[in-house]
């Protein structure tokens, strides 16, 4: 028997186990991707809603760059991711945040779509009311380091903050100060379902915060500044002083209706500002972390405007 016939036969032999040896290999690789895909989904469904919010845009700038680096122009948007990262379940009540609608100040008397009546002192705002401001800058050029902690206020631990802040307490003090803070008014449409078949269920729409943090999240500043509420049912006398922004829902019920905040230019260092809305538990406000990262805190800057 020739030996090239013995040759041919072993070579055989040996491309047969390497087609084996390859088939295992890629059937490895295709189960080893499909449990890291599994993973990665897994822990993306644990982030807050605004989490996987930025990283999904952060992806689709990055997909959207054209041969020139030019960033595409969406024309639609998802509806469905559009409503879970705008929306928020908190005990039996959906809370939906549709549209907004932004006033400046020196038009909120002027206007005509939002009454009177319905801003919590039956009155518009004042236009020049006097506040407790700080004058961000000239703090920051009497003492440099304190621009560290007021623009990225969570890359230090509360102690560290909280040291910085007393060591230029008297500059702080020194520039803090009444005057008329720049105002501007966010008339939110909600949507607010009760799932429940509870026929006492009060929700309370003055729990709502606004939130105002910067462009990279490391600072923010959370405000009670509702004052507005388009459907109250307590609206006279004493009832309307303590329960104005308290409405009783039937079982079921879906009520749409607007609320109103005002928002300050001031409340955090001067930067790209960015403002929510939502409930801040007690327990986010002690963890020292920014609340626009919580379940129950939803973006007011990239809502569609209000008709």
């Amino acid at each position: 028997m020739p030996v090239s016939w013995h040759i041919d036969r072993i070579n055989g032999r040996i491309s047969m186990k390497k087609i084996k040896w390859l088939f295992v290999m890629m059937v490895f690789v295709t189960v080893g991707a499909v449990c890291i895909a599994f993973i990665v989904k897994n822990e993306k469904n644990k982030q807050a809603p605004i989490e996987r919010y930025y990283e999904k845009n952060e992806s689709e700038e990055d997909n959207e760059k054209d041969q020139t680096g030019e960033t595409k122009k969406e024309n639609q948007t998802d509806s469905n991711d559009f409503t879970e990262r705008h929306s928020f379940q908190q005990g039996s009540i959906i809370y939906e945040f549709l549209s907004v609608d932004i006033v400046e100040e020196t038009e909120i008397k002027t206007q005509t779509k939002y009454p009177a009546a319905n801003f919590y002192d039956e009155v518009f705002p004042d236009s020049n009311y006097q506040a407790t401001v700080r004058d961000w800058k000239t703090m920051v050029e009497e003492a440099p380091e304190l621009k560290n902690i007021f623009e990225s206020s969570f890359d230090y631990s509360y102690d560290e903050y909280e040291k910085i802040y007393d060591k230029y307490a008297d500059i702080i003090k020194k520039n803090t100060y009444e005057a008329h803070p720049n105002t501007r008014y966010y008339f939110v449409h909600m949507r607010v379902t009760n799932t429940s078949d509870d026929k006492n269920r009060d929700v309370v729409m003055n729990e709502l915060r606004t939130i105002v943090t910067n462009g990279n999240k490391k600072t923010s500043s959370i405000n009670e500044s509702i004052c507005y509420f388009s459907s109250p049912q307590n609206i006279r006398g004493e009832e309307r002083a303590q329960f104005f922004f308290w409405y009783n829902m039937a079982p079921g019920e879906v009520l749409e209706c607007t609320v109103g905040f005002q928002v300050r230019d001031d409340w955090i260092y001067p930067s790209d500002q960015y403002v929510y809305a939502g409930f801040v538990s007690s327990e986010m406000y002690n963890q020292w972390v920014n609340p626009v990262l919580s379940k129950t805190v939803v973006p007011l800057y990239d809502l569609p405007q209000s008709e």
